[in-house]
């Protein structure tokens, strides 16, 4: 049976409580730092912590950062992911199963197999499996109620949890490695999660995950984020004192909003720029083809039958073929493949089929040259259309619908 690890990460950002004071913001990077920080620090301070900055879940928060700080990037994910899984053992009752694990035996097991010490290790990964399976069928049997186990079967279901989740540490995630960073820093978080006899573990793991998530923001060195703005913006937010900050708690909110915008269209450029140049310039040949119309709006196309019927206006609904393609002729989509006309209202499609529809009497037949701008623009259409494409569409004008 394949081993699976099923991590539930939390996201969070940031917060620290000794940050060096910001009085002005020098460019559009820490200008974002500051609002997430603040954006961040007040959800901190009113979905986590009841708008109460103290107390043993504040200093969890706390006592997560200052290990985030500590940590190197290289083994961060190591190390939480050793907090994981100790959260995952400790916390075994509150997922509905009625039986206390014993945390030092999944502990014994669990190292044993990451560190290959076979020669401790007393259940094969069959045999654990096959604990697990049986336990796990017998406690979700609900003809068998008021379950108790002996302390052995304990023993032995603890046991397996630990070689099964040693396994696929060992193999999914150290690469059989016994030592080195990675595995100790494993064995870190492990041992750090079992330390915390009560629920503020999770906000240690939320202080932990937000100054990591920071420090690691942006693939360019030029979106990272000044961690020690976001820091001091965020600690004014956890304190509930936001009125000394920088910009409101809206501004914040527009400013990430705005920037993210900004950055997720320079990711599109940069990514489907051969895209949106490669459609430009067949729309600007096609223009100059004979025998092609240029609309004001910037849509081209060509007449192959001229019918007599009446033309569809905005607010009508038609009857049609098509048959859509790419620049480069691959067919996307075509009601003719599908030996079924089309029904839609002409206000219903993109903008230059639309406008190529209320050119065409009934009886015609056109070919549509739609440029991005008149198409599904920059964003494209799930995973069909790219962004920047200019389409083609063959057309049959069939019926006006009544």
């Amino acid at each position: 049976m394949k081993k699976t690890i099923i991590l539930l990460l939390s996201t969070a950002m940031l917060f620290s409580a000794c940050s060096k004071k910001v009085e002005k913001l020098e460019n559009e990077a820490d200008s974002l730092s500051y609002a997430l920080g603040l954006d961040l620090g007040n959800n901190f301070l009113t979905k986590y912590l009841d708008n109460n900055p103290s107390g043993p879940k504040y200093d969890a928060i706390l006592e997560g950062i200052e290990k985030g700080e500590e940590i190197a990037d290289s083994v961060f994910i190591f190390y939480d992911l050793g907090l994981e899984i100790a959260t995952e053992i400790t916390n075994f009752k509150e997922k509905g199963i009625s039986i206390d694990l014993d945390v030092e035996k999944t502990k014994e097991a669990l190292f044993s197999k990451i560190n290959k010490d076979s020669s401790n290790v007393w259940l094969s990964d069959e045999t654990a499996q096959n604990v697990l399976m049986t336990t796990i069928q017998n406690i979700q049997d609900t003809t068998k109620t008021n379950q108790t186990y002996s302390d052995a079967q304990i023993d032995s279901i603890s046991y397996a949890f630990g070689v099964n989740y040693g396994s696929a540490i060992s193999e999914g995630y150290l690469n059989n490695e016994t030592k080195g960073e990675k595995h100790d820093a494993f064995v870190d978080g492990f041992e750090k999660a079992i330390s915390f006899c009560d629920s503020t573990l999770n906000y240690y793991r939320l202080g932990l995950q937000a100054i990591g998530n920071i420090k690691n923001f942006g693939e360019k060195k030029e979106d990272k984020l000044n961690v020690e703005v976001a820091k001091y913006a965020l600690e004014l937010a956890l304190n509930g004192k936001t009125d000394d900050a920088l910009m409101t708690l809206e501004q914040a909110k527009e400013i990430i909003n705005t920037i993210f915008q900004q950055r997720e269209k320079e990711y599109i450029e940069e990514t489907f720029g051969e895209n949106k140049a490669a459609g430009e310039m067949f729309i600007q040949q096609m223009k100059q083809t004979e025998g092609v119309q240029t609309t004001t709006s910037g849509l081209a196309y060509k007449v192959i039958k001229e019918g007599n019927g009446a033309k569809p206006t905005s607010n009508d609904k038609v009857k049609v073929h098509y048959t859509g393609k790419f620049i480069d002729g691959s067919v996307f989509d075509s009601s003719k493949l599908r030996d079924e006309a089309a029904i839609f209202p002409v206000n219903g499609v993109i903008k230059g089929f639309s406008e190529g529809l209320q050119l065409m009497n009934v009886g015609s037949s056109y070919e549509l040259y739609i440029p991005y701008e008149l198409a599904y623009g920059e964003a494209g259409a799930g995973q069909h259309i790219p962004p920047f494409s200019a389409l083609i569409f063959e057309v049959e004008l069939i019926e006006i619908v009544k």
